[in-house]
């Protein structure tokens, strides 16, 4: 999640120098991983419950 808040930071900041550069132009300038990884933490509270279901674990996506 820190990696695309510092993406999209960078995108914000330096949209003025772009000047209205397309989307694509755009797109191709950000790195674009082979693999994604990251990590999650989810709590979901549901009705006849007393705590909430807990889950938390790592994920990947592939890109071909």
């Amino acid at each position: 999640m820190k990696f695309w808040s510092t993406v999209c930071g960078v995108v914000l900041t330096a949209s003025p120098l772009w000047g209205g550069a397309p989307i694509t132009k755009i797109q191709s300038m950000l790195a674009q991983p082979k693999v994604l990884c990251g990590h999650f933490d989810q709590s979901k509270q549901l009705a006849g419950l007393k705590k909430p279901m807990v889950s938390n674990g790592r994920f990947w996506k592939l890109y071909e």
